[in-house]
Parts: structure tokens; C-alpha cells; sequence
């Protein structure tokens, strides 16, 4: 038994192409001579897109200085490194004691090393929570070595073998104790300058109080030791 159409159902829209107004394909299939001539100069402009990144890549790849850091000392250290156009280092890599670590790296690069304790001692936390550190703080840590790699040849194969005994401030257990009674007094400041936020200086019993806190006046420290005493810094955007 035969369908029976309605009389008013409407007709199926059919598709047409872009360019030809034709059933039956579109622009990417269309067979017009300028549309295939555009698709084919289309294609011949991504291939060469294409192979030119390859090019970057490949020629990139041949200034690539392969380095092995051979880590002479009985600490940990962390390596960062620094673009020639950029104002902050980045972490690079954790080298155990005695231990080589090969990595790549190029001539537009400076690397740094640092004390991995130390770098955890101030941040809180180990380095890997902050890949990133600003230039203007390198100078806050203890300085393990510092290699141009421009002065190197595109290409090579390199071999750093770092060596360097620590600081005395680094074992010296007057300056941990020290350090102790800064974030001591950091965290105790930042608890009393909190309290004072929240309207403590409302409170009749400890107005008195929060009045003497204008009366501290902290001794001068760094971003490093507020970072230390757990308080914000420049570290966590905040203070």
C-alpha cells in the first residue's frame, strides 16, 4: 500500500554549492577549474607551512648543545635556566649527589644552580611548586654556578662538573636560629596585623592591644624570609 503525501508537507531543502550554486557537492569538492585551482594552491601553501616548521625544527635541533652536569657535591642541587629575552629562570632540573644528568639546552641560555635545601627552606616547598622565579631574587640564594652557553658551540657536546663547598651561613647553627626567630616574629606580626583587619580595634578589651601593634617595627628582611615564615609575599602575589 502506497504512501499517501500530504499535500502541504514541506520539501526537503537541498544543499548547493558555495560557488556554483549546484547540487550535489560543495566548495571542497566542487568541480569548477578556479575552485580546484584555488584548493590545489591552497594545499601547496600548507605543504609549505608545513615543511618550513620542519626546517625550524631540524635546523633548531642542530644548535642544540647536549649537556651532561655531573654534580660533585654531597647535596642536592637544582638547576634553572634563563632565555636571553626573558626577566624570570625556570626550573630545569633536580641533580642528586655524585650524580650526572644529561639534559639539552641551547646557546641562547644561561644556567643556574642552586642549593636544593635552601631553595626549600626559603619557598616552603619544594622548587617544583615554583618553576619560576624572578631575576631580581636570584641573588637572595647561594649560588652554586652560572654558565653562559653562548660561549659554547651550537651543536656540541658539553660536560659541567660542578663543585662548590657551602657557605657557612648554610651550616651555621647560629643563622638557622636566627632564621628561627624571624618566622617567629614574621608569622606573629602578619597574625596581630590580620586580627587588627578584622576589627579587633572595635573590641573595648583589645583596642589597647591592637594599638601597640603600630609600635613593631620589624627589622629588615626579605620576600625569602616572608616566604620562610609562611606569610605572603611577592612569591604569592599578596602581602
Amino acid at each position: 500500500m502506497s504512501q499517501v503525501q500530504r499535500p502541504n508537507a514541506p520539501r526537503r531543502r537541498r544543499n548547493r554549492c558555495g560557488h556554483c550554486r549546484q547540487e550535489g557537492h560543495n566548495r571542497q569538492t566542487c568541480p569548477a577549474p578556479e575552485m580546484v585551482e584555488i584548493r590545489r594552491q591552497r594545499n601547496q601553501a600548507s605543504e609549505a607551512r608545513r615543511q618550513a616548521a620542519i626546517q625550524r625544527v631540524r635546523e633548531r635541533e642542530l644548535t642544540r648543545i647536549k649537556l651532561t652536569v655531573m654534580n660533585e657535591n654531597d647535596y642536592t642541587i637544582s638547576g634553572y635556566y634563563k632565555h636571553r629575552t626573558r626577566n624570570t629562570i625556570r626550573l630545569l632540573t633536580t641533580i642528586e649527589p655524585y650524580t650526572p644528568h644529561s639534559y639539552g639546552t641551547y646557546a641562547s641560555d644561561t644556567l643556574y644552580f642552586f642549593v636544593k635545601e635552601e631553595l626549600e627552606s626559603a619557598l616552603g616547598c619544594p622548587p617544583e611548586a615554583f618553576p619560576e622565579i624572578p631575576m631580581d631574587f636570584i641573588g637572595t640564594f647561594f649560588e652554586v654556578g652560572k654558565y653562559d652557553m653562548s660561549s659554547y658551540g651550537p651543536g656540541s657536546r658539553q660536560t659541567l662538573s660542578i663543585k662548590k663547598s657551602l657557605p657557612s651561613y648554610l651550616m651555621d647553627t647560629e643563622t638557622s636560629v636566627l632564621n628561627s626567630w624571624k618566622e617567629c616574629a614574621l608569622k606573629s606580626h602578619y597574625l596581630l596585623k590580620q586580627m587588627e583587619r578584622l576589627g579587633a580595634g572595635k573590641n573595648p578589651n583589645l583596642e589597647p592591644l591592637v594599638d601597640m601593634i603600630q609600635d613593631i617595627n620589624l627589622p629588615e628582611h626579605t620576600p625569602i624570609d616572608r616566604e620562610r615564615a609562611g606569610v605572603p609575599s611577592i612569591f604569592t602575589n599578596a602581602y
